[in-house]
């Protein structure tokens, strides 16, 4: 029988929380009030205790810690192995990861071994109730990005998913850790260390911190009319923001990979996006519809992001973006 525990594993580097693992924290919460339920951190990794003490200060319940040497850099059989003992002795109710490289490996290997389903890369999570249970709705895109799919696990447990990053704020952490830490002992088969991380090596091209943003300034396939990003670089510099743009910027090398926004991309929540030179179809505004204001600039007033942002502009970015640049500059 299930415990009932929402449940998120936490990810983290050099001593800091990732934002997004903060997210599903704070989600959890929320889904797990609604079950009257616990929520429970699962974090595996080495010198863990400034990491602990921030997740155990985020208002969960309980924080399993499993520290140990050989857990420093993730190795995906042990982590696998040790998370779905775990499991299968908590019994939670949900289980989440967050839709990074790690999680996504992670939470794949960890609902083979439990036998359980999962939903990848969930853009929202919700409870309804269907056939007078209560469970969870985890809602992504569809082929193609066209339309939203609801997708429930209503029989195995726990209920997992991979969720992508922007599906509500970050939890906040508390000067005053409030949750039980329970440290678990790690003994573990050197076996499962067949396959091992040896290096972490930050990728430069994806240094910048787009997912964590305050500002996000984003071009589609109508900047090639700019014949480059150069206006937008400018727009970005000014507003001190990071740029992202869709698949055919990508496709034709105006950015990397690693700024894709979208279903296929980066999912962002700033207080400010500006997107020029995009119609706005859904595999794109999926990746940004809980910024706090949208801006759109685009010549096509038929476009159908004018439909949900906040501030329009119907015009050629050759023309608009220098004259808004100098507006800029001179207010800021």
């Amino acid at each position: 029988m299930s415990s009932g525990a929402v449940c998120v594993f936490a990810e983290h580097f050099q001593g800091t929380v990732k934002k997004y693992s903060l997210e599903k924290i704070n989600k959890a919460r929320q889904i797990a009030a609604g079950l009257g339920a616990q929520t429970v951190v699962l974090v595996c990794g080495h010198r863990l205790d400034k990491v602990v003490r921030d997740l155990a200060g985020t208002g969960v319940t309980k924080v399993y810690a499993y520290d140990h040497p050989g857990l420093e850099m993730y190795q995906p059989l042990l982590y696998a192995d040790l998370l779905a003992g775990w499991a299968r002795e908590e019994k939670p109710e949900i289980m989440w990861f967050s839709s990074s490289s790690i999680g996504a490996d992670l939470a794949s290997r960890v609902a083979a071994k439990l036998e359980t389903g999962l939903t990848a890369h969930c853009v929202d999570l919700d409870l309804e109730e269907i056939d007078g249970k209560k469970v969870v709705v985890h809602s992504l895109p569809g082929w193609g990005g066209n339309f939203m799919v609801k997708i429930v696990c209503p029989e195995k447990r726990p209920q997992m998913a991979t969720v992508r990053s922007g599906i509500c704020e970050p939890a906040n952490i508390s000067g005053k850790p409030s949750a039980e830490v329970i440290n678990v002992p790690v003994n573990f088969n050197k076996e499962l260390l067949k396959v091992r991380a040896l290096e972490e090596v930050r990728d430069e091209a994806a240094s910048g911190e787009l997912e964590t943003a305050e500002v996000v300034v984003a071009g589609g396939w109508g900047m090639r009319s700019a014949g480059s990003l150069d206006l937008l670089r400018q727009l970005a510099k000014t507003l001190k923001a990071e740029i992202g743009g869709t698949r055919p910027l990508v496709d034709c090398g105006w950015i990397e990979e690693s700024r894709m926004i979208g279903v296929s991309g980066k999912t962002v929540s700033p207080r400010l996006f500006i997107s020029v030179g995009a119609s706005g179809q859904p595999h794109y505004t999926t990746g940004f519809d809980k910024a706090g204001v949208i801006v759109c600039i685009n010549n096509d007033p038929a476009a159908p992001l004018f439909e949900m942002c906040d501030v329009g502009i119907v015009g050629d970015a050759r023309r608009v973006l220098p004259e808004l640049i100098a507006q800029l500059e001179a207010a800021l």
